[in-house]
Order: structure tokens, then sequence, then C-alpha cells
């Protein structure tokens, strides 16, 4: 499972859907793309501080990260065309699948997308 970093954000920062997002990724294999572990140090640091920042991202990468390739990174472009996705949602959607994995994320701008699984109050 692609784990979006509004997952990961709800996940840390102790947010109202924190129990559901938990559970979603229980008995799972977790992936992180590195743009996630980009916009979560980056959103951490901007609200909370830097060594929580840096403690996420620690964290975070004891699970497969997953580095752009030039073949996601293609299939990212077709999906932000496909779907009008911005760069970064696209390239998260093209790594889960890419790996013909899931994306576990909070953004309804993937609610109606294949292979998005959108956790919802």
């Amino acid at each position: 499972m692609v784990v979006d970093s509004s997952v990961w954000i709800e996940l840390l920062s102790g947010g109202p859907l924190q129990s559901r997002c938990q559970t979603a990724i229980q008995r799972q294999t977790l992936r992180v793309p590195t743009l996630v572990l980009f916009e979560v140090y980056r959103k951490l640091k901007g609200k909370i501080s830097e060594d929580m920042a840096m403690e996420a991202v620690a964290a975070l990468s004891r699970y497969e990260v997953l580095d752009l390739t030039r073949e996601v990174a293609m299939l990212a472009g077709d999906f932000s065309l496909e779907y009008q996705l911005g760069m970064a949602d696209a390239m998260v959607l093209a790594h889960a699948r890419h790996l013909n994995d899931v994306l576990l994320t909070l953004d309804n701008d993937f609610r109606s997308l294949p292979g998005a699984v959108l956790i919802s109050p």
C-alpha cells in the first residue's frame, strides 16, 4: 500500500481521523514515495517543528521508500493529463499504480480514481 502524505500528516499530528488512518494501515506492507517524505517534512516543519519533521522522516524511512524513476515520471504525466491532477498527486498515484498497489489518502482529489482508497470522516 502506498500511503499519501495526507494520511501520514493526520497520523503524526494527531488529527481527528487518526484512528481511521491507523486502522487502514494495520497489517499492510507500506510504501512511501520520496515526494511524500518531502511533503510530510515541509508540513511538519512549517506547522510544528524541525525536530518533529526530522523524526517523522526517520520513522517513514523504515518503510519501503520509492524513488522516482523515468517510467513512474512518464506514468505520472499521463495521469496528470488524464485525471487533471497536479504534479505531486499524479506522481504519488503513479507510484501506486506502477506497483499494482493501492493509494491510501485523505485527499478528495483522488475520490473517483481507480486504485485510490479514500478515508473519509
